[in-house]
């Protein structure tokens, strides 16, 4: 399980917010450590870091997004509760401290 730190919730009314159901802020480190071996999204463009299976022969993506230089962790029809169980990557909201260290944790 990867933990990752969100900064920040979208700002509400933008037409390019999946709403706080769907997306987190996160810093550039983590939206770097997520994208791995491939460059962080330039601005205004997405890179896919998780992908599963949706059960009807389709698939769910998880996807750092560059939003005028903010970096943003996105999923177009898993909200965020459910990520651990899809994509096997939680997120720690400010209020809930610090991440468990048996796991791996992106700050």
């Amino acid at each position: 399980m990867i933990e990752i730190r969100q900064t920040g919730l979208p700002e509400s009314g933008n037409h390019w917010s999946y709403g706080p159901r769907h997306m987190r802020k996160i810093s550039a480190r983590s939206a770097a450590a997520l994208c791995g071996m491939y460059p962080t999204p330039r601005m205004g463009y997405e890179t896919t870091v998780a992908v599963a299976n949706d059960g009807y022969g389709g698939k769910y993506l998880l996807c750092v997004q560059n939003v005028s230089g903010s970096f943003y962790l996105a999923s177009t029809s898993v909200q965020v509760d459910d990520w651990p169980d899809t994509f096997q990557v939680r997120i720690i909201e400010p209020s809930r401290g610090k991440a468990n260290e048996e796991h791996t944790q992106l700050d």
